[in-house]
């Protein structure tokens, strides 16, 4: 089934212009200097000094005009931003102007790619049917599902809270909506004529909106989170996905990931043995699909099918399983005086980018910055 996480990518992009747009109007907290903004200064120095003054705490919520307190504004102990450098409101008092702009936005590019959508991958229409397509792809279009719920999870509750909703409420209605933003791809998928309804699809988007839903409400789910990755194959000279119409389903250039927070893991009696910024990602790709192959030995072709046969350049894939070494963004790079960028750095904590890796698969390959540059 066609992998959306790149249409989310694209909705996110196009969002983000329309978010800067709307702190240059409101003006608030776009950048923090000296006492300026007196609320930003108190809490700045709340975040920097609470552990060691902990009366700072009640004086926080008194001077946060109904904010939340900064304490219990992290993630996975880190410290989190929000688009505009306001904390979160500690009860929903949506914002008139805020809420037209990015709830407008957000109308107007949903419709955009809607349309997009059936001009192209759903031009081709039949009647609702369910198709199930477990193994489609080697199973790599399934770890792409899981992660466009979780992440629409996060974009719909990141902008609820700049709305005005309180932290409880924008993640709740957050993580629905951007399970309710797979469904609605899921039903396109039943209604396209090389498409079908696919309850295994749809099990890894609950998987997806399970791990944003619960990283509310458990704070030790918060150091599992899933990243995405992708890199035109031919870039290492490999083919990319055979048949693949654009970017979108080209599975043979993209990978999945699992990144553990290991300080985050770690007693506090050894956690400082760990740096902060150093995580553990596991990832999963196939590369080199091609699925108009045709070997007609049924021994050769079971051996194709998982990566272990190729022959005169037909390959069926090349499933590769990675163990790479991780950054967390926000403690990697300091706070600016810049809000939006704050939250684009926190944001692009999504994104795996290239580090030190092992990659197991037809072989085993040690990577110096995966997957370019090898030992």
């Amino acid at each position: 089934m066609p992998n959306n996480s790149f249409i989310i990518f694209y909705r996110i992009f196009s969002f983000l212009f329309a978010i800067s747009l709307l702190i240059s109007i409101t003006n608030k907290n776009l950048v923090a200097i000296g006492n300026s903004i007196k609320f930003d200064s108190i809490t700045s120095n709340i975040e920097e000094y609470q552990d060691s003054i902990p009366i700072l705490d009640t004086i926080s919520l008194k001077m946060s005009d109904k904010k939340i307190n900064p304490i219990d504004f992290k993630f996975a102990n880190f410290p989190r931003y929000t688009m505009t450098g306001e904390l979160p409101n500690l009860e929903t008092k949506m914002k008139l102007k805020e809420t037209l702009l990015i709830g407008g936005s957000l109308a107007l590019i949903l419709g955009g790619q809607h349309y997009m959508q059936t001009q192209t991958i759903y031009k081709d229409r039949s009647n609702f049917r369910f198709i199930e397509d477990g193994s489609y792809a080697f199973y790599s279009d399934k770890g792409g599902h899981l992660f466009g719920a979780y992440f629409g999870g996060y974009i719909f509750s990141e902008s609820f809270m700049t709305m005005g909703m309180s932290k409880k409420t924008a993640g709740l209605w957050g993580s629905f909506l951007g399970l309710g933003y797979e469904t609605y791809i899921e039903i396109m998928d039943g209604f396209g004529s090389n498409w079908g309804f696919s309850w295994s699809d749809y099990a890894f988007n609950l998987m997806g909106f399970s791990l944003f839903f619960g990283q509310n409400y458990v704070d030790e789910l918060q150091y599992f989170v899933p990243k995405f990755m992708y890199f035109p194959s031919r870039w290492n000279g490999e083919t990319n996905r055979i048949p693949s119409d654009i970017f979108v389903d080209d599975y043979s250039s993209q990978t999945i990931w699992l990144s553990i927070n290991v300080y985050g893991l770690l007693p506090k009696e050894v956690d400082f043995y760990w740096p902060k910024w150093l995580n553990i990602s596991l990832g999963y790709a196939v590369r080199n699909l091609n699925e108009v192959c045709v070997i007609e030995d049924p021994e050769q072709r079971s051996l194709a099918k998982v990566g272990k046969l190729s022959l005169d350049g037909c390959n069926y894939g090349n499933p590769k399983y990675i163990l790479a070494l991780d950054y967390n963004l926000v403690e990697l790079f300091p706070k600016t005086d810049i809000a939006f960028l704050n939250w684009l750095i926190q944001t692009a904590n999504y994104i795996k980018w290239p580090a030190p890796a092992i990659e197991f698969g037809q072989e085993t390959k040690f990577m110096l910055l995966y997957p370019f540059i090898e030992f």
